[in-house]
């Protein structure tokens, strides 16, 4: 196993303070020398841990201040690194609506037979939001993927949650790129199927009927793969970037 760098040690401990709350979101990190001193290490060796740090989006470097500020990282700057791992490692769409379909529907099935009338206020909420887009291909795609978001949160795993939440912009980019294709191609009862979908689907929640709900959620992401735009040899890379800017 290699051994850590001196740096690399310290980036841990101050990061250990930050997710157990010791340094708190806008705290200044110490001075340099203040950690010179406290870490017995070099100013090369502070500097670099906090570079590890700022690529982590756990401290924020301001030109022209003193000192690093403590920031806590969220999902969306996490999601755009797996964004990019995708993009590196040639991921198709196919590949993460596969993922989705793992988890999805079990969660879904887990909403059912836990919901709370919280859960289905919100969830109603949701649906209203579909309504008032329907005439607007972009805003309810959004809709639907934050509705799908909403089912994953409700059920209330934190560990699927965040998963999900990794790859809430890889989904986004992708269905706003399919729902440009239906607003070209005029696919007004698409979106009123989609809307029939969710509906059914929250009803199947409120009726805590979570077999019923699993089954018939997977069913649907199932179809949802197989709509137009989401071929299997689509990648992530292309709803990142449609064009080549270095092609002549």
């Amino acid at each position: 196993m290699r051994t850590p760098k001196a740096a690399e040690i310290i980036a841990g401990i101050i990061r250990r303070d930050i997710v157990t709350g010791v340094l708190r979101e806008g705290d200044k990190l110490p001075a340099e020398s203040v950690l010179m001193e406290s870490f017995g290490v070099s100013k090369p060796t502070i500097r670099e841990a906090v570079r590890i740090l700022e690529s982590e989006a756990m401290l924020e470097v301001r030109r022209g201040a003193h000192g690093a500020l403590v920031r806590l990282p969220d999902e969306v700057a996490a999601g755009r690194v797996v964004g990019t791992l995708l993009q590196l490692r040639g991921t198709t769409l196919a590949d993460v609506w596969q993922a989705r379909l793992i988890f999805e529907p079990p969660l879904a099935a887990l909403l059912a037979e836990h919901r709370s009338e919280d859960d289905l206020s919100q969830l109603r909420l949701a649906l209203a939001e579909h309504h008032r887009n329907l005439a607007d291909p972009a805003g309810f795609a959004s809709a639907v993927v934050d509705f799908h978001q909403l089912v994953i949160a409700l059920a209330k795993n934190e560990t699927l949650t965040v998963m999900a939440l990794l790859l809430n912009e890889v989904v986004r980019r992708h269905v706003s790129a399919v729902a440009a294709d239906f607003e070209s191609a005029d696919h007004d009862h698409l979106r009123h199927h989609e809307l029939t979908v969710h509906e059914e689907l929250v009803d199947l929640i409120q009726h805590k009927q979570a077999a019923r709900a699993q089954a018939f959620w997977h069913e649907h992401l199932k179809n949802s793969k197989a709509a137009p735009g989401q071929g299997p040899s689509r990648s992530v890379l292309d709803v990142y970037s449609g064009v080549n800017r270095w092609e002549a």
